[in-house]
């Protein structure tokens, strides 16, 4: 019997996942290579024409992606601040972003899902479709690992003492990663540059993955006769970055080989607060439960923007915190380990640069007179080695040596990535691998997508088919104040 092709999204039809977290809301919207009937076009255009909305609404233009596991359509991903809800179902309603009135159900998940259930039903007709929130971020995760090249990465030059430039290096989390990527080329409306580029950006994709395990340690990779980037960016990259990615079958027989390495992995998942959870196999695997939470921390995101607006003058959102702390020096607010003892402590290994007491020599009034910038980066450096030490602990306990961490605290904020790097590194030797994923908080939203749609994987050929068609789509979309529906590019 020939073996069925895998089916796919509908292609005609529009449909949304979303995450409703404490801080922040993340909608991922299908847009199908085929958009016929006007309701589904107009809500398109009103998302499509616009990548802000409102006050806090945002679309992350350079998080697109087209695959044939989506039919060749398009995932679009949008965020907002949660506290504006009211203004999101407001819009919503004024501009009749309802696309099937009928069987009107969008997939939800996160701790908003329970609490604005009802606003949704009674502003604009919606019923939410609930899904468990761990289930829907280790199966975007999977989703979105399994599917798109260069996912992953790590850093590299993150001790911040030595002052040296970030390099992120791209990371095959798969065995299989070395096929996708060859199969993949960039989107690039210029085909023709497109076309002369590919040639040999798949001949010389990534390749690191000789001595995975040993790739992220701080000190020892020094590439930079590989890339003598002039840019501003603080962070170089090994490989540039994907902006929209497209799937090109160059031999139809090409089969991406079963993935056993993905598992096990510890997935750290940065929100308001802190969630660490054990991934052992495939989510949906022979009906089998195979991922647990082994542990958290109240201390997240929304600590910090906590923090930052009680210390800090004028501040009130995330970005603003972030770009405090980028110029400020917590060695003006800690106490370190050479402030103690005078140098390092030799005998077991701790740097004379090592926070010894985060907030320490604010003891001591002579210190006071800080700036808002040094207390924010404190707060910053604080919070974020307090995750990476409970996160190694939880690694070693479960004899696990890769870390995926993920969250929208993540976003725009590579002082978190880089501490979180040095730390796993120094605590583990080396031994625990911290990965990283480009699409960093938008895995809950993919996953209750994935979990209410004709999107399903595989557990033999690590395919995607279409197991339980579902035309109950729903249109959520952007946010605050839609006066303010601006095109900002």
């Amino acid at each position: 019997m020939a073996e069925q092709p895998p089916k796919k999204f509908s292609n005609d039809t529009i449909s949304f996942g979303l995450d409703i977290g404490g801080t922040l809301s993340k909608v991922v919207y299908f847009e199908p290579q085929e958009l016929t009937d006007s309701n589904s076009l107009r809500v398109h255009n009103f998302i499509t024409n616009a990548i802000t909305y409102g006050k806090t609404g945002e679309r992350d233009e350079e998080f697109e992606i087209s695959l044939p596991e989506l039919g060749y359509g398009k995932l679009h991903f949008i965020k907002f601040e949660t506290r504006r809800m009211n203004n999101f179902l407001s819009t919503c309603k004024k501009n009749q972003l309802i696309v099937d009135k009928v069987k009107n159900q969008v997939a939800a998940t996160g701790g908003g899902a329970h609490k604005f259930e009802n606003d949704f039903k009674e502003m604009i007709g919606v019923d939410l479709k609930k899904e468990d929130e761990i289930e829907s971020l280790v199966m975007g995760i999977n989703f979105l690992v399994q599917t798109v090249p260069n996912q992953c990465y790590i850093l590299n030059n993150t001790n911040f003492s030595k002052g040296d430039e970030v390099e992120k290096i791209p990371y095959h989390l798969l065995k299989g990663h070395e096929v996708l990527l060859n199969l993949y080329e960039e989107n690039n409306q210029d085909s023709e540059v497109n076309n002369q580029q590919n040639t040999q950006n798949n001949n010389d994709d990534i390749n690191d993955d000789n001595d995975d395990t040993n790739d992220n340690n701080n000190d020892n990779i020094n590439d930079d006769d590989d890339d003598k980037s002039t840019t501003t960016s603080p962070v170089k990259e090994r490989k540039n970055s994907r902006s929209s990615l497209t799937l090109k079958k160059k031999n139809e027989k090409e089969k991406v080989e079963k993935n056993d390495d993905l598992y096990p992995y510890i997935v750290c998942n940065l929100g308001s607060g802190v969630s660490i959870l054990k991934v052992t196999g495939d989510p949906k695997s022979k009906n089998v439960r195979s991922y647990e939470r082994i542990g958290g921390s109240s201390l997240g995101g929304a600590t910090f923007l906590g923090l930052c607006s009680l210390l800090c003058e004028n501040c009130t959102t995330f970005k603003q915190a972030i770009e405090l702390a980028e110029e400020g020096d917590s060695t003006n607010v800690d106490m370190l380990v050479k402030d103690i003892y005078g140098g390092s402590y030799n005998l077991f290994g701790l740097p004379d640069n090592l926070v010894a007491s985060s907030f320490g020599k604010m003891v001591n009034p002579k210190y006071h007179n800080v700036s808002d910038s040094d207390k924010a980066k404190a707060a910053l450096i604080m919070l974020t080695n307090n995750i990476g030490s409970v996160v190694h602990l939880h690694a070693k306990l479960e004899n696990v040596t890769k870390v995926i961490f993920v969250g929208n605290f993540l976003r725009n904020n590579l002082i978190t990535r880089r501490a979180l790097t040095y730390a796993m590194n120094f605590w583990s030797n080396g031994k625990i691998i911290p990965i990283f994923l480009n699409h960093e908080g938008y895995f809950g939203a993919v996953g209750a997508l994935i979990l209410n749609s004709t999107l399903k994987r595989s557990t033999e050929n690590q395919q995607i088919i279409n197991n339980k068609p579902n035309n109950n789509e729903d249109t959520n979309d952007e946010v605050d104040d839609d006066e303010n529906h601006e095109i900002s590019r």
